[in-house]
């Protein structure tokens, strides 16, 4: 048998009772039918109060502790799991008895350990059973006649009802919007419900690729790693901010103040008494200092590379030039760097790459159009304003993982509330008559710069809640628990897998509640897997001037898709003409490149979507190109298709297993489950310990076994499928 279950039937069996994979308890006073949480477990001991994961036993110290006992965890049937939801079966059982009962005698009759009587009720008592199961001293306390109820202590998380006291929180809609400036409430990141269970982002490290951040900022000193920062622009390990104090020729400040607001939106000190909050409050920040000036591949690449060992987030709001009419990508450098930190870095589950979308929605352009931003193994995000809608100068794009408040559009004049430069240094000076009184805090940081930051700090409370999530699975758990952001937005369509896209918002609007908790249960994905299809022909069709190019890509591997890729080359006189759309086997259609007011020539680029992500990759992909206006054609080059995925998996068979009853050679079990497959049937008397009670194949998939070691006690068993 292999030191890991893949799958387990469990059944719980109190002669001649059977309860099937669920326990109804009374909790609260109401009986609730209960789920068996087979891969996690509840430590408790001195100072210890704490779930882990099964498969997480052999690492955790706290396990190995002496005085340390493991606890049965359950949650409600066909409820999702949270920490409020979750009970812990304890040792321990209160009761109500006859009047005049000796407690301590009916605690040695029933082989209880210890009993305490409630001082406020000399009717009620508790009941330890020290290192036996509490289910069992409930059911004899039940037989008793001078007990008039008896129940299990089911042990709960107490969420505590806090809200740090950081003065400005109440005016951070993004965080929370109530409507405090005429919003739509509920239109936020809804990270005061991870607050409140516990988790801040504590053990997390992002680093912030910017213009530098100021460590003297008493809402950011406490959050930065020291010496962990570098500045990659002056090659030195101050990445402190620069500039004069004032503005510059275009109004903007000449100090590097870009920096300082976005780590605040990420990681901002939280319940210190002062400012304001980050989303992960207790996230810890490594300072990089890159853009503001001249950089290049080399150093981009550095910074993408910087502390592997450390690094578990990197937050980048920057990019290509929002002008509507530049198409980029990162050099070479930059490339291996980011595969590199995808691959090795946090022990090789891949360092999370947030990325800016842009901000040049107004300007008609797209996120796809900049390399950076639809870099397969990063996270686009997108901005919307304080009503959910798409903040009109945020890109759209088939490569957006997902969306986060940011405010400040032109309809829409709130923008983030965050740290600033200190003094009349950064966004907030004295001729600024919008912002606010707090001169070294903003109210006016706006643009995907700051729905970046805001999505990376919802990834580190992911992260606390679950470590061991890979790159991959971090996207994939933000796209499948977004929110709907503009439910009546047209634009919302539903894939072949039933995962909702929508060109403006991607998947949604960032929900960090529902992230944590998908996250804290998720299974990784299995091996990164790819397609590629290779279409290089000069006998292709031109773009018919005012008509249509189509382009097959037939696809055979069973890969389930992630992100899909096309590298095409064309050229063009006025490629601001064109529209470019890959279409999925399944009919899922991303727009690639829209017509816009870009009149440069030609295209040579990387186009990534999402939008196909759970489908199948198998069949015909096409490439559509349509010409919008007369008087151009077009040639295509050559294009390349690459779908990124993982093999279709095996189905592991169902296992079930059924009490029969007792007989005469014992009691009888009905086993089911693959012939060709190693099972193990075990029982136990308090779910902590197993023995083995036989092992081997199941005889056709179907088999009747008699367990001639049970008693009349209670009994459990489980039947597990071991690895392959």
């Amino acid at each position: 048998m292999s030191s890991l279950p893949r799958q387990l039937a469990v059944l719980a069996i109190s002669a001649p009772l059977l309860l099937a994979q669920s326990l109804r308890l009374m909790d609260g006073g109401v009986e609730r039918d209960y789920v068996i949480a087979t891969d996690e477990v509840h430590l408790s001991g001195p100072k210890l109060d704490r779930v882990v994961r099964v498969d997480e036993m052999g690492t955790a110290k706290s396990s190995r502790a002496p005085g340390t006992r493991l606890e049965t965890v359950i949650y409600p049937a066909g409820e999702p799991r949270s920490n409020g939801r979750r009970r812990i079966i304890t040792r321990r059982v209160s009761a109500k008895v006859a009047p005049g009962t000796d407690i301590g005698a009916l605690a040695a009759q029933v082989q209880a350990v210890s009993a305490e009587s409630m001082a406020f009720d000399g009717s009620l008592a508790v009941f330890h059973a020290g290192e036996s199961s509490g289910l069992a001293l409930a059911a004899r306390l039940r037989q008793h006649p001078e007990v008039l109820r008896a129940e299990v202590i089911l042990g709960r998380y107490l969420t505590p009802k806090i809200q740090p006291n950081d003065p400005l929180l109440p005016r951070q809609w993004t965080l929370k919007n109530t409507g405090q400036f005429q919003g739509t409430p509920g239109a936020d990141a809804n990270v005061f419900p991870v607050w409140e269970s516990g988790r801040h982002g504590e053990g997390v490290v992002i680093s912030i690729v910017d213009d530098g951040v100021e460590s003297a900022h008493p809402d950011l000193t406490d959050r930065i790693v020291p010496q962990a920062g570098y500045d990659y622009r002056d090659q030195d390990s101050q990445p402190e901010p620069e500039g004069a104090n004032g503005v510059d020729a275009e109004g903007k400040p000449a100090a590097d103040s870009h920096g300082t607001a976005v780590a605040g939106v990420a990681a901002a000190s939280g319940n210190n008494g002062i400012g304001v909050a980050g989303a992960a409050y207790a996230a810890r920040l490594v300072p990089i200092r890159l853009i503001g000036g001249t950089a290049g591949d080399d150093q981009e690449a550095k910074a993408m590379a910087h502390r592997l060992d450390l690094v578990h987030i990197s937050n980048n709001s920057w990019g290509a030039d929002d002008d509507g009419k530049t198409i980029t990508a990162p050099g070479p450098l930059m490339k291996a760097a980011l595969d590199t930190a995808l691959s090795q870095g946090r022990g090789g589950l891949g360092t999370i790459f947030v990325w800016s979308a842009g901000n040049g929605g107004n300007e008609q352009d797209n996120a796809n159009n900049d390399g950076y931003a639809n870099y397969p193994g990063t996270i686009a995000v997108g901005a919307l304003n304080d009503l959910g809608h798409r903040a009109d100068y945020s890109e759209p794009g088939a490569c957006l993982i997902i969306s986060a408040p940011s405010g400040n559009d032109k309809s829409r004049l709130t923008g983030s509330f965050t740290t600033d430069l200190l003094g009349e240094r950064g966004y907030n000076r004295a001729d600024v008559e919008s912002d606010i009184a707090e001169i070294d805090y903003t109210s006016t940081f706006n643009g995907t710069s700051s729905a970046a930051p805001l999505v990376s700090g919802v990834v580190a409370l992911m992260l606390q809640a679950n470590p061991k999530l890979g790159w991959r699975d971090v996207q994939e758990v933000l796209i499948r628990s977004a929110a709907m952001a503009q439910p009546e937005n047209p634009g919302w369509f539903t894939n072949s897998a039933k995962i909702r896209f929508n060109h403006e918002f991607g998947a949604g609007r960032v929900d960090a509640a529902a992230a944590v908790q998908l996250a804290s249960s998720w299974q990784n994905l299995s091996a990164r897997q790819s397609a590629v299809v290779v279409k290089v022909t000069k006998d292709l069709p031109p773009i018919p001037d005012e008509g249509v190019f189509e382009g097959n890509l037939l696809v055979t591997d069973d890969l389930r898709v992630e992100q899909v890729t096309l590298n095409l080359t064309l050229t063009h006189p006025s490629r601001g003409e064109l529209a470019i759309d890959l279409i999925s086997p399944a009919g899922t259609i991303s727009h690639l490149f829209v017509p816009h007011g870009d009149t440069n020539q030609n295209i040579e680029h990387r186009f990534t979507s999402v939008f196909q992500w759970g489908e199948s990759a198998r069949g015909d992909w096409k490439l559509r190109i349509r010409d919008t206006v007369g008087g151009n054609a077009g040639q295509v080059s050559d294009y390349r298709l690459e779908v990124f995925g993982t093999r279709s998996e095996v189905v592991v068979p169902d296992l079930k297993l059924t009490a029969l009853g007792a007989s005469s050679e014992g009691f009888r079990l009905r086993l089911q489950g693959p012939a060709d497959r190693e099972v193990v049937l075990q029982s136990s008397s308090d779910l902590i310990d197993w023995q083995v009670v036989t092992s081997g194949t199941i005889d056709g998939g179907d088999m009747q076994f008699a367990d001639p070691t049970a008693s009349g006690t209670a009994r459990f068993y489980r039947l597990i499928l071991s690895n392959p």
